[in-house]
């Protein structure tokens, strides 16, 4: 399952992505980006739903755009966000997308029961949508995408509006799904990424920042990351051009966590994060 994009652009008025590139195989691979990267443009033509102005999509060796309809049958999308007529239930919306795949009678059965138990959904099949929560409403998100069974599946913002207890079981449901699927998580939330997946792009601008394994990313800002305390010297710092994550005062004094490649003295090296390499990457290349 090799899915790979090759020097994607997409403009409107102003460039939205330019000459992204990368390719995955089966896994997680976290898109990375703060709102207005170009993450949502580049899932919707990933999944057919928009056309680039230059580039290239090829999944399993067919063009996104030349084999527009047979790629759409292996390709399950969850948008940002994920709504439907709030006077269905759960049964009723994966009946209404199992026609729109296709897939009647004893399958059909098969199917949604099949679905509603992978996300853990069996016993609210006869609520009302509008009567799910922020995190069953994402379940059936993720169930209505995976019926038919695609084997890459495109996650818009899954965790925006879940509380903690939701998000962390949102990430356990799309580990297990991931074990024979392609799956592509666009999320600003650092931790989103730094605890499903293990491969990361990085888009700022609508370019790549960085696309790798999470590991070799962390270790590209061992050495920068810093704690100063004692008194406050965030300006002193900022004149440097360090770059600062966050200020603690406390009955001790001012605790100050920044990025530098040269650190102030009296300060302690910290072990770095995925965030701090997040961080550091989109601040030099601004």
């Amino acid at each position: 399952m090799k899915l790979s994009v090759q020097n994607l652009s997409k403009h409107y008025d102003k460039p939205i992505l330019q000459n992204v590139s990368f390719e995955m195989n089966t896994g997680i691979l976290g898109l990375l980006g703060e709102n207005g990267a170009g993450k949502t443009t580049l899932l919707e033509i990933i999944s057919t739903l928009i056309a680039p102005h230059t580039g290239q999509v090829d999944y399993e060796g067919m063009d996104v755009v030349q084999d527009l309809h047979t790629i759409r049958k292996q390709i399950g999308y969850l948008p940002q966000k994920f709504d439907f007529f709030p006077h269905l239930t759960v049964q009723e919306i994966l009946e209404y997308v199992c026609r729109l795949k296709n897939i009647h009678g004893r399958q059909r059965i098969t199917e949604i029961e099949e679905k509603l138990n992978q996300v853990g959904l069996l016993e609210q099949r006869n609520k009302k949508f509008n009567a799910l929560s922020g995190g069953m409403k994402q379940r059936l998100g993720i169930a209505q995408a995976i019926v038919g069974n695609p084997k890459l599946l495109l996650i818009d913002e899954p965790t925006v509006g879940l509380d903690p207890h939701e998000r962390v079981s949102f990430r356990q449901l799309l580990t297990t799904l991931a074990t024979d699927r392609s799956i592509i998580i666009s999320t600003h939330i650092v931790e989103d990424v730094a605890l499903t997946t293990d491969f990361v792009l990085v888009l700022h601008q609508g370019n790549v920042n960085y696309f790798g394994d999470i590991p070799a990313f962390i270790k590209s800002v061992e050495g920068k990351v810093w704690l100063y305390s004692g008194e406050n010297v965030t300006e002193k710092l900022q004149k440097q051009g360090a770059l600062i994550i966050s200020t603690q005062v406390t009955a001790s004094g001012v605790h100050i966590r920044y990025l530098s490649d040269t650190p102030l003295e009296g300060s302690l090296l910290l072990e770095p994060t995925l965030e701090h390499a997040y961080i550091y990457t989109n601040r030099k290349k601004v």
